[in-house]
């Protein structure tokens, strides 16, 4: 079973998380969410799954999608070397 973290908050219904191959997409309140959608590729399918689904981000939920890097693979290198630096 992959481990799945939970890291923004993209409006009251709608947070993304990751796991080791792909970004998550989880949607309900706060504490009952459930994971909807995997994504594996690019910020921008993310950011369309989100907007297929009624997602409409909060400022800092935007901001939150924004500082992404542009693919999956790009998040979780920069993601494990954060990791790594904090030893």
């Amino acid at each position: 079973m992959k481990k799945e973290n939970e890291f923004a908050e993209i409006s009251e219904k709608f947070a993304i998380g990751y796991d080791n191959a792909q970004w998550t997409v989880h949607q309900g309140k706060r504490g009952k969410r459930r994971t909807v959608s995997f994504i594996g590729s690019t910020k921008r399918v993310l950011i369309d799954v989100l907007r297929e689904k009624g997602c409409v981000p909060t400022t800092e939920g935007q901001a939150a999608l924004d500082a992404l890097p542009d693919t999956f693979r790009e998040f979780i290198k920069t993601n494990n070397n954060r990791k790594s630096s904090k030893g």
